[in-house]
């Protein structure tokens, strides 16, 4: 699978990656990498009870999705 966003510019190159958004392939160059935090419910016969993990998950985005993901977190919606 090549990038997109190279193709699209007229460059080969190979994708490492895929957009958690669009499902489109990308590059080492036009993947934006963002750490989510991850929880986990704990329930010992009680109330479940949401805790943090100490690892984060990563997401991948294209270009055109991360600029969508940023416009809208700067927004505030």
């Amino acid at each position: 699978m090549n990038c997109y966003d190279c193709t699209v510019a007229s460059t080969t190159s190979a994708a490492v990656a895929v957009c958690m958004e669009c499902g489109r392939g990308v590059c080492m160059d036009h993947a934006s990498v963002i750490k989510v935090p991850a929880f986990y419910e704990v329930s010992a016969g009680m109330a479940p009870v949401r805790r943090r993990c100490r690892l984060d998950r990563r997401r991948v985005h294209c270009g055109e999705c991360q600029a969508a993901v940023d416009c809208c977190d700067s927004t505030g919606g």
